[in-house]
């Protein structure tokens, strides 16, 4: 086998072996935000919040969606980027 074929072969295998530490990590990102918004943390569930309460919310909701889709970006940029012809 080739040097090149080699070195797809070890990309494939990293970016592998990203998904399944992003994959594996969500549902413990998961479990931080359900505490967070809890009635005795954020009390997301309140309607009187101030907006800044509100907004933290939010982004507790949206970090698990960011941080898994940034992780899936990554090794699939890492594995698919060098394939482009951009010349």
């Amino acid at each position: 086998m080739n040097k090149q074929g080699q070195v797809i072969i070890l990309k494939f295998m990293i970016s592998i072996a990203i998904i399944v530490v992003v994959l594996a990590i969500a549902p413990l990102i998961s479990e931080v935000n359900v505490d967070s918004r809890s009635a005795s943390n954020l009390d997301c569930d309140n309607s009187s919040i101030s907006d800044f309460d509100k907004l933290g919310c939010l982004s507790s909701d949206s970090s698990l969606f960011l941080i898994v889709a940034t992780g899936l970006i990554i090794a699939l940029a890492l594995f698919a980027i060098p394939r482009l012809n951009l010349k």
